[in-house]
């Protein structure tokens, strides 16, 4: 109980303290034991016995769980060798995504409270793609200052524990073609969703059945109209902080600069988008782009805060980063409301934890 209250206080200095880097430490801290030490919940024994199995079988190298096959067995000696995984990949994971946000951001603290609200809930449920994605955040820290290399050594580093991100090695070719316009991309957008529509069955020679059932030949959602509210939520992030970017950063913006890399991040990562319409897992690859967003957003909110424009044009930016953390809570706290395991089960999952004395929601 007194870490949950602890984790209420803290994130709340973080509102108050933005820049202050010791409670920007507490914060990693508070995530560390939440995160690493949890111990049940949803998707709890599917990791455990991913782990298990890597503990025993070798799955070959560049194959996805290739770097958790290397990793995997120095911890399955012990009884505990899974929760003592978990405490170290999610330090390590942890540390990169700090080391990113202070290398980058002014409002450290903003950023991780950002994170709080999300994605840090579906990280704790998603073990194997929390470390990965804290390499892609790494990745983009080192693709926006032009060292390709580092971010495909990234890349392949993520592709280590679960291979779904192997698709960034596609941003990675579109970010290489500077000639790449919106004209470009609606085609393809529009060509993705006719293929998605009538030629999913040409997936079978590249990927396994059982996969492509689960996540594209089997309607997951009860009704079409979800996919739908799952594709315009994503959707909206894109365009909120491109109007923030684009209409309210002046172009001589110390911020600008970051602004447009992501908004080149977002407008190639919109190729997925056509993905949420069949299973809202596919959000999850939007994560890495969304902690540069928040990055982004923390300069912005400090800067107005503290620049020398007129009181409007303060007021116009941190009112418009407010609409977007607004949105930003308001959209996940409906996806947890309405998620088919049940809010309480998601809830529950972070306090499958021994540091919080088996608190549980009834």
């Amino acid at each position: 109980m007194y870490l949950l209250v602890a984790g209420g206080v803290i994130f709340l200095f973080g509102v108050l303290r933005c820049r202050s880097r010791f409670i920007f430490a507490l914060q990693i801290l508070w995530l560390w034991l939440v995160m690493g030490w949890n111990c049940g919940g949803i998707d709890y024994v599917g990791n455990r016995q991913i782990f298990l199995y890597h503990a025993q079988f070798s799955t070959g190298f560049f194959r996805g769980g290739w770097l958790a096959n290397i990793l995997i067995p120095f911890f399955a000696r012990s009884k505990e060798g899974f929760i003592n995984y978990n405490i170290v990949i999610v330090l390590a994971s942890l540390l990169i995504i700090a080391f990113v946000i202070l290398q980058e951001s002014q409002a450290p603290c903003f950023v991780m409270n950002c994170f709080a609200i999300y994605p840090f809930l579906d990280s704790i449920m998603q073990k194997r793609f929390f470390p990965g994605m804290a390499l892609i955040v790494l990745g983009f820290y080192f693709l926006k200052r032009g060292n390709k290399a580092l971010y495909a050594l990234c890349v392949s580093l993520a592709v280590g524990f679960h291979f779904s991100f192997v698709v960034y090695f596609l941003l990675l070719v579109v970010h290489l073609r500077k000639n790449i316009t919106k004209r470009i991309l609606v085609m393809v957008l529009v060509a993705e969703f006719v293929f998605l529509r009538y030629g999913k069955g040409f997936l079978g020679a590249f990927f396994l059945r059982s996969k492509l059932e689960r996540y594209l030949l089997k309607q997951q959602y009860s009704s079409e109209f979800i996919g739908v509210v799952y594709l315009i939520s994503q959707l909206m992030y894109i365009v909120l902080f491109y109007y923030i970017s684009v209409y309210l950063v002046a172009q001589n913006d110390r911020c600008k600069s970051e602004a447009d890399f992501v908004n080149n991040l977002n407008k190639i990562s919109s190729v997925l988008l056509p993905l949420c319409l069949y299973e809202s897992v596919f959000l999850r690859y939007y994560r890495p782009v969304l902690i540069y967003e928040f990055i982004v957003l923390s300069n912005i909110w400090y800067e107005s805060k503290h620049g020398q424009d007129g009181i409007l044009i303060v007021d116009s930016k941190r009112l418009a980063v407010g609409v977007y953390i607004v949105y930003l809570i308001t959209v996940n706290v409906g996806i947890y409301m309405s998620a088919s395991v049940g809010f309480d089960s998601i809830l529950n999952t972070m306090l499958s934890n021994p540091l919080f004395q088996g608190i549980q929601l009834q």
